[in-house]
């Protein structure tokens, strides 16, 4: 999964949240995916992630500067929903999530935090919304 962060065409704004925000936006590949979002102290404001697959995914948001293992334990845990099809919502923070050290995540098929097990290419879309 690629790790670079790119302007949208369009962004919808999150009440309290600055217009200097960023977007790490990633199609899921067939590997754990993990990613390092910021490599510095940060805050995320808002997640907005797809999965087409019919079993349910696992985002797994972690602080780190450094790229999140299997030994490493999350922060966060996010269920996708199997099957995402249509209109969703982004889950958003308006005072925003901390990150002390980094934001980075993995995104894997199990829901233990050990769970290596990578899903299929181009079944998932996340976008992460920091800054």
């Amino acid at each position: 999964m690629s790790s670079r962060t790119r302007k949208p065409d369009r962004v919808q704004t999150v009440p309290g949240v600055s217009n200097a925000c960023l977007v790490n936006s990633a199609i899921g590949a067939a590997t754990t995916n993990a990613t390092i979002v910021k490599a510095t102290p940060g805050v995320v404001y808002a997640i907005d992630a797809v999965n087409i697959n019919a079993a349910v995914r696992y985002l797994k948001l972690y602080n780190k500067a450094t790229t999140p293992a299997e030994t490493d334990t999350p922060v966060m845990r996010i269920a996708l929903q199997g099957g995402a099809t249509g209109p969703r919502s982004p889950i958003t923070f308006p005072g925003g999530l901390q990150f002390s050290a980094g934001i980075s995540y993995r995104l894997v098929t199990g829901m233990a935090d050990n769970d290596t097990t990578a899903p299929s290419a181009s079944e998932s879309l996340v976008n992460v919304v920091y800054f």
